[in-house]
């Protein structure tokens, strides 16, 4: 949730001390996140699918940062 908020690595390494790979890994997949959630449902291409099937995301995770249905995804 801080990572979505705007703290950055560093801040929250200073607050959590949980290590910055780990945080960057986090930071990664909120920023795929917030690009798919740019994409409308009808553009979104088979390689930006596969990719964020590649980083871990689910077709319900997928299919609500593009509004649409699971089925869809």
């Amino acid at each position: 949730a801080a990572l979505k908020e705007g703290y950055t690595v560093d801040k929250l390494y200073d607050l959590t001390k949980i290590d910055r790979w780990f945080l960057e890994k986090f930071k990664n997949i909120i920023d795929y996140y917030k690009s798919l959630q740019c994409i409308d449902s009808t553009s979104i291409t088979f390689d930006l699918l596969k990719q964020a099937k590649k980083i871990g995301f689910s077709d319900k995770q997928i299919a609500a940062a593009i509004k649409s249905t699971e089925v869809a995804v």
